[in-house]
């Protein structure tokens, strides 16, 4: 899939392939591939001449063959919000570090494109390719290494493959630990279901 941002929209191409012969239309793929809207939403959207077969108008029940292209004009108002801010930590001619905040997807995938880490990075310094290394999901905040060339973000990989390289995660206790006044608590261990912080716009995996 490429992905080409504009003004109001991003837009989405790529080449269909069917799955072990099976005829889709191209409603039943966009429903398969893009689960975050519904039926009617991708009614709404093909209606509206949002998605493009092969340069022609897209059809709810157009049946779909391999190799067609298919573009999707995504209107800019179905990604939702981010918390935009980063901090760069650390840079040279390889590598750039940067401190991420929580709600901000790192790279293209989903519901975002426009708000991730990579596209503002892009935006903003102008940056054309930046490679990868490691991720953060969008929920969590903290330290990530993006390489700026091909033959670093190799080396690199093979430091995390090797675990050559360390990732410490934080948590945020919203209570106290037992007090034990005769021996410092080195290790604690929870076993328990995680919750849902109800006012928070972060979503909590389970």
């Amino acid at each position: 899939m490429s992905i080409r941002m504009t003004s109001d929209h991003t837009e989405l191409t790529f080449h269909y392939m069917r799955l072990d012969g099976q005829v889709e239309t191209l409603l039943d793929f966009l429903l398969r591939r893009f689960r975050y809207l519904d039926d009617q939403e991708w009614r709404k959207n093909i209606k509206a001449q949002r998605l493009w077969v092969d340069g022609k108008p897209g059809r709810t029940n157009l049946k779909l063959r391999s190799n067609q292209k298919i573009v999707y004009l995504r209107p800019d108002y179905l990604e939702p919000e981010v918390d935009p801010n980063f901090e760069i930590i650390f840079e040279d001619d390889a590598l750039i570090a940067l401190s991420k905040s929580g709600n901000l997807p790192t790279s293209p995938s989903g519901k975002y494109f426009k708000n991730t880490l990579i596209s503002l990075l892009k935006a903003q310094f102008g940056w054309k390719k930046l490679y990868t290394l490691h991720r953060l999901d969008r929920e969590t905040s903290g330290v990530i290494i993006f390489a700026k060339r091909h033959e670093i973000a190799q080396t690199m990989a093979a430091h995390f493959r090797n675990k050559r390289i360390n990732k410490i995660y934080s948590a945020v206790l919203s209570n106290h630990l037992p007090d034990n006044s005769e021996q410092e608590v080195a290790e604690v261990y929870i076993s328990l279901p995680i919750g849902q912080d109800l006012n928070s716009d972060i979503r909590i995996k389970q």
